[in-house]
């Protein structure tokens, strides 16, 4: 078991853990969210992906050791993949035909933003 106290610093085998957790997770929930739109359908898929989002952040602002820091990670990497493929179907099918394209631009402008912003701060 992975257990670091406050006064110890991450090795960089566990730092590049946590940090990749999630994007390697966001980037297999995204390939599954494709099955799951057709499945249950856009606004369900979004639902879990909330679910997610919410049950992660529940774990990762909890985590007392390494281990729930990655599990909760993983979680919201779930939320992620699930609401960046669902997202733009469900705009694309609930727009105007006259407004759809600029929502599904301002969809990825906005992602675009954040992740620029998540380098600057």
């Amino acid at each position: 078991m992975l257990s670091i106290d406050t006064t110890d610093r991450y090795n960089d085998h566990t730092l590049s853990l946590v940090t990749s957790c999630l994007f390697l997770s966001a980037a297999v929930s995204a390939v599954a969210a494709g099955w799951s739109c057709d499945r249950f359908g856009r606004k369900t898929t979004l639902l879990i992906a909330g679910l997610s989002f919410g049950a992660g952040t529940a774990v990762v602002s909890c985590a007392v050791h390494v281990g729930m820091l990655i599990a909760g990670r993983v979680v919201l990497g779930i939320g992620v993949g699930l609401a960046t493929q669902a997202t733009p179907l469900y705009l694309t099918e609930i727009a105007p035909t006259r407004i759809r394209g600029a929502l599904n631009i301002m969809f990825q402008l906005f992602i675009t933003i954040g992740c620029v912003s998540c380098l600057n701060g």
